[in-house]
């Protein structure tokens, strides 16, 4: 058996030929030994024997051997100007360095012919089945750290290009499709930056262990990656957030079987979610507001988002003072709010009626559950069309106890028939999350007034900008 503890001594030897102050050579070290510890956790998660371990180590180890040749020759990762994989062979294979690092012969083979194919667009016919079962290892290992790269180094270490030129530049319209396909994307169809940076994120539709999407869902790296980029380029953004969707449902869909869950109905709020409201009732605050004396009333709508009506009066009398005209405001700012909508319509949010019919054909019941009364919420819902879309709609005036208590989608649960862990909640406001995620349902955030939530993000099924992305989202999780 391969003495791994001897191998790394051995190449803390070899890289003592190359400059580890330059942050591309420094890079390529910290990648060769975070690939050792994921490679580990594959074989550990997939009950890989002791045997295949070791050797699956000692191929991480040595599998990017090359770059460092590369990195001294060229100063960059272009596959164009250098074939990293193929110097490695020749440096461990015709040169010899190989028994170096092992006396062991009889894996040879399998060591060449993993680090040859590590970073190939497909693996070639005619391979055995334990050199298919290491080279999948090395590379589902070499792409899932490959998003820890990208997650934690500068763009200039990664692209010889400041980050503004990245982030000005468009995503090809063939590229995007090959992702709609879920297709891994060839390195000579990239015209851009900003395609080999979607090339990248491709990377786990050739990912092959379920270990490897529970690892990349438990650190969440498909949403660091693309939120690392400031896009200038909105077509560019637009699209991305496309690919944000297809990536994060393709893995999903592919976590190991005691991890993945199905989805059979659909909980939508309403104001903020459905329909573009809120930003109504923050404007009629704010109008109602200045003619009581009151500077930036609009404001407390950030504090108040996915309240029923008791629990926002307590918020104002509390914040405001027991004196505060509380009736008085609200029935003013309600003719005020009205008299706007029945001027221009609600406002339905983009993607809304296209999403729901989507979950018709599917035949997914749909619920509502709104922290608004349920007079206000079904005549909102009648008037915009959407009413004979929903069997359930719940309402704030209708529950004991207001959002972020989970009470709201607990009960919709009951009613829709389903258990909490099969039923995805779209929500927008913080309360609304927090209790769509108290009642162990699937939350994702589709963003309105508030547009990130740093301490709750981590715990939802995911955060996409519009519906539009929700229905594709859906789309590919089935």
């Amino acid at each position: 058996m391969i003495d791994l503890t001897y191998a790394k001594k051995k190449f803390e030897e070899y890289l003592k030929l190359y400059d580890i102050q330059d942050d591309k050579i420094r890079l390529k070290k910290v990648h060769t030994f975070a690939v050792l510890k994921t490679a580990e956790y594959i074989c550990k998660k997939e009950k890989m024997s002791q045997e295949d371990t070791q050797l699956a180590l000692f191929i991480a180890l040595l599998h990017d051997i090359g770059r460092f040749e590369q990195l001294k020759k060229f100063k960059s990762f272009d596959d164009k100007k250098f074939d990293h994989a193929q110097f490695g062979i020749k440096v461990l294979f015709e040169d010899g360095k190989i028994r170096e690092f092992t006396a062991e012969t009889a894996y040879d083979t399998i060591i060449k012919t993993a680090i040859a194919n590590h970073s190939a667009y497909q693996l070639p016919p005619g391979l055995t089945q334990k050199e298919k079962l290491h080279c999948r290892i090395i590379r589902d290992a070499d792409k899932l750290d490959n998003f820890r790269v990208k997650d934690t180094e500068k763009i200039e270490t990664l692209f010889d290009c400041s980050e503004e030129t990245v982030g000005a530049e468009e995503i090809s319209d063939h590229i995007l499709e090959e992702i709609r396909k879920e297709h891994s994307i060839l390195t000579s169809t990239r015209k851009t930056h900003m395609d080999q940076w979607v090339s990248y994120l491709a990377f786990i539709f050739d990912l092959n262990f379920s270990a490897s999407f529970q690892f990349l869902e438990e650190h969440r790296w498909v949403d660091s990656n693309i939120n690392k980029i400031c896009y200038t380029n909105q077509k560019a953004k637009k699209k991305m957030e496309e690919i944000r969707a297809i990536c994060n449902a393709y893995v999903k869909r592919h976590l190991p079987l005691e991890l993945r869950r199905q989805w059979k109905a659909v909980i939508f709020d309403m104001d903020g979610l459905m329909f573009d409201t809120e930003r109504v009732i923050q404007r009629s605050w704010q109008i109602v507001g200045e003619q009581m004396g009151y500077h930036n009333f609009g404001d407390h709508i950030y504090h108040t988002l996915g309240m029923n009506r008791k629990r926002r009066r307590q918020y104002f009398l509390e914040t405001m003072g027991e004196n505060f005209p509380y009736d008085t405001f609200l029935d003013t700012y309600r003719k005020v709010s009205e008299k706007y909508l029945k001027e221009n319509g609600i406002p339905v949010k983009p993607g809304l009626l296209e999403l729901l019919e989507f979950l018709k054909q599917k035949k997914i019941p749909i619920a509502v559950a709104t922290s608004s009364s349920r007079k206000y919420a079904e005549q909102k819902l009648k008037e915009a069309g959407t009413f004979p879309y929903l069997d359930i709609v719940l309402c704030g005036d209708m529950v004991t106890r207001s959002k972020p208590d989970p009470e709201i989608y607990e009960t919709a649960c009951r009613l829709l028939g389903t258990i909490p862990e099969e039923t995805i909640v779209l929500e927008d406001s913080e309360n609304g999350l927090r209790a769509a995620i108290a009642a162990g349902t699937r939350a994702i955030m589709v963003p309105d007034l508030i547009k990130n939530l740093p301490q709750i993000e981590k715990r939802l099924e995911a955060k996409l900008e519009s519906l539009n992305e929700v229905k594709i989202y859906m789309e590919h999780l089935q």
